[in-house]
């Protein structure tokens, strides 16, 4: 900054010496230092205490300066400005008050053209090279006054830092408008993906649930076909008479030991092919067929004819073709 900023502060001020009326003194809380000017600059003459005035040479010379440093307790400069922190793009608005107080009034006064200046200027290097190391959501007002008190005591310069108190610091509003609406779209763009995604589930969810419904169907058919051909033992001569008690007087009557054997034997070749038929279904998922089934049965045990029940006098045995028809007694009827 060009502006001088220990002068603009009031830390030192330049006190006119010259005419009549012109007599400046030591005051309470400044320290008024005469200067002496040369062709190399300015040379220290001496401090004038409280009520102390100048004499009639330094009043009069044209050579001499006059310049009051301010001691006064409670004396600060502001700081207000946008610092980076550690997350890229991101930045906070520090507004502080730097308390100081001058500790060489010779150093203050004569050896530096803005020694106020500098010191500010050390605090805001101080704050931009720190406040880079911390994450925007771990800064507090402590941690800033922890920054600005570790430059402390600067002998060079005749200042010392005594404390600073944080009015204020918030997020870049301008850097948090623009997250904010990414953070916004973000999240948008999010919804539309979640709400896609539980689309998709839900339509392979459907498709899963048809598919096992087709499964269950097909396993509970097969179980049912199962179920029925199990109710037929057609090898179990027994099982027809408990159907049947009526006719068990002409099925002892009619079958010798050599029929019941053939008639044994063909019963087993039926079970084999239907099951053999069965088999074959299952290994394609294909759908058994009751017709089939029956074509098979017919195919090895033709309908009942008097070389192969002879003593059946008072009816004969068909196979009824019905595939609404169930269990054994469907299957296998007497007709009158």
């Amino acid at each position: 900054m060009s502006e001088n900023f220990t002068r603009s502060e009031g830390l030192v001020k330049e006190i006119s010496i010259t005419g009549w009326f012109a007599g400046p003194e030591g005051q309470q809380g400044f320290e008024v230092v005469v200067l002496k000017k040369t062709k190399r600059g300015s040379r220290y003459i001496r401090t004038l205490k409280p009520g102390e005035k100048l004499d009639f040479g330094e009043r009069f010379g044209s050579d001499h300066i006059a310049l009051a440093v301010d001691l006064r307790a409670g004396r600060y400069f502001t700081i207000q400005r946008n610092f980076d922190v550690y997350e890229r793009g991101r930045s906070i608005k520090v507004q502080a008050k730097v308390r100081y107080r001058v500790t060489d009034v010779a150093n203050v006064a004569m050896n530096h053209v803005d020694p106020l200046g500098e010191l500010r200027d050390k605090v805001i290097a101080a704050l931009t090279c720190e406040l880079k190391k911390h994450r925007e959501a771990s800064i507090t007002p402590k941690t800033i006054e922890g920054i600005i008190r570790g430059v402390e005591y600067i002998p060079d310069l005749g200042l010392m830092i005594v404390g600073a108190d944080i009015i204020d610091f918030k997020g870049d509003e301008s850097v948090t408008r623009a997250i904010t609406n990414r953070d916004d779209l973000d999240y948008e763009i999010s919804i539309k993906q979640k709400k896609l995604q539980a689309e998709l589930d839900a339509e392979k969810y459907r498709a899963d649930v048809h598919r096992q419904i087709k499964d269950d169907d097909y396993q509970l058919k097969l179980k049912h076909i199962q179920q029925r051909l199990n109710t037929i033992d057609l090898t179990n001569p027994n099982h027809l008479m408990q159907l049947h008690s009526n006719v068990i007087p002409q099925i002892l009557a009619s079958f010798d030991e050599r029929e019941k054997k053939l008639l044994e034997t063909k019963i087993g070749l039926v079970n084999q092919a239907v099951d053999a038929y069965i088999s074959d279904q299952k290994a394609i998922k294909g759908e058994v067929n009751y017709n089939k089934i029956r074509e098979i049965m017919q195919g090895l045990l033709p309908t009942q004819s008097q070389s192969q029940l002879k003593g059946l006098t008072s009816g004969d045995i068909i196979y009824d073709d019905n595939p609404g028809n169930t269990g054994m007694d469907d299957d296998i009827i007497y007709d009158d």
